[in-house]
């Protein structure tokens, strides 16, 4: 499996000059909103065949575009983490290019091999392991700096989690150099954000493309990813995301973003494992740039049927916290969430 792009091109407005370096007639993903959002820069393009997606990153939608596929060129997805899924997806089964475009820094979602998977209405349903990552990816600086702040937080959060779960799934003892060098680069990671993520805030609140900014960027985009390329399934998800996943089976849930929950998977994770040193770093971290504590950041109140159905989630047989080196009854994770102020 190719573990990162083959072609990766940065910098500040490469997009359009750059979009169909793998042929002249491609079928672009794209909600919507990016599409009116970016649209004198999308129409320069050639014959493209748009589809405006509604819905989530499903096997329904794909297979809806898979239908209509004829002899495009290549599969582009310009937008957040779900389109770009969907366009990996698309491309794996019809054999197509693959191009991704993030237009924020929110997910690895551009640079991964594998696709997360929903219900037409946004309950993670699991992931799709792809044979390979995109062709192509294009950054460019010019869109993620023109996404909300906020995005840049939960992309960093989400790339806190691949440390945060490799080293819990390895219980820091790598059986192989592959899931070693996982580790490394995750360590790498979660420093150089813990060193760093507070200035390329700043920066990107003022519009300044600093260096730091610019590695935290590719960190949530590219870096992260590579994480799970290298380490395989061992490294890609634990209790972190098992949370992440669990909350979206509740509808009021579904309305934040992957990184904005996976944050407080973060917590969840070192609070299992009872790291309690880590757990005050990390929050000490999320005061500093606006993150929660606990659940009341989200300001939702769950109902008791809503805990159980989250709860019932976590512990089934396909959610990642099976991960973990440690067992959970649902009684357990009962007592955690109630610290987390859930229930």
């Amino acid at each position: 499996m190719n573990i990162s792009p083959k072609l990766i091109l940065e910098g500040t407005d490469i997009f359009f000059e750059n979009i169909q370096l793998f042929g002249t007639k491609p079928i672009i993903i794209i909600k919507k909103d990016v599409h009116d959002k970016f649209k004198n820069i999308i129409e320069n393009i050639k014959n493209p065949n748009f589809y405006i997606l509604k819905t989530d990153c499903s096997y329904e939608q794909a297979n809806l575009i898979l239908k209509t596929l004829t002899d495009e060129t290549a599969v582009i997805g310009i937008g957040g983490g779900k389109v770009l899924d969907l366009a990996k997806l698309v491309a794996y089964r019809s054999q197509k290019k693959m191009i991704t475009v993030p237009t924020s820094a929110a997910t690895g979602a551009a640079a991964s091999a594998l696709s997360a998977i929903y219900t037409e209405d946004g309950a993670n349903i699991g992931y799709e392991l792809l044979n390979k990552a995109p062709d192509l990816l294009i950054l460019d600086y010019a869109l993620i700096l023109d996404a909300p702040l906020d995005f840049l937080k939960f992309g960093a959060a989400d790339a806190l989690a691949k440390y945060y779960e490799t080293l819990a799934s390895t219980a820091g003892s790598p059986e192989n150099i592959f899931i070693q060098t996982a580790l490394d680069l995750a360590t790498n990671i979660k420093n150089y954000i813990f060193q760093n993520l507070e200035m390329a805030l700043l920066a990107a609140k003022n519009k300044q493309l600093t260096n730091e900014l610019k590695n935290i960027i590719k960190i949530n985009i590219i870096l992260a990813p590579i994480v799970g390329g290298f380490g395989g399934e061992s490294c890609r998800a634990v209790a972190a995301h098992a949370l992440n996943n669990s909350m979206t089976q509740i509808p009021k849930m579904r309305k934040f973003l992957h990184g904005e929950v996976v944050a407080l998977g973060n917590i969840f994770q070192l609070m299992l494992e009872k790291k309690m040193d880590e757990l005050k770093k990390l929050k000490n971290l999320h005061k500093k740039i606006g993150l929660m504590e606990d659940f009341s950041y989200y300001k939702v109140k769950l109902k008791n049927s809503e805990i159980e159905t989250l709860l019932a989630y976590l512990i089934s047989e396909k959610e990642t916290l099976n991960n973990m080196p440690q067992n959970f009854t649902k009684n357990s994770l009962r007592k955690h969430l109630k610290k987390l102020a859930i229930s």
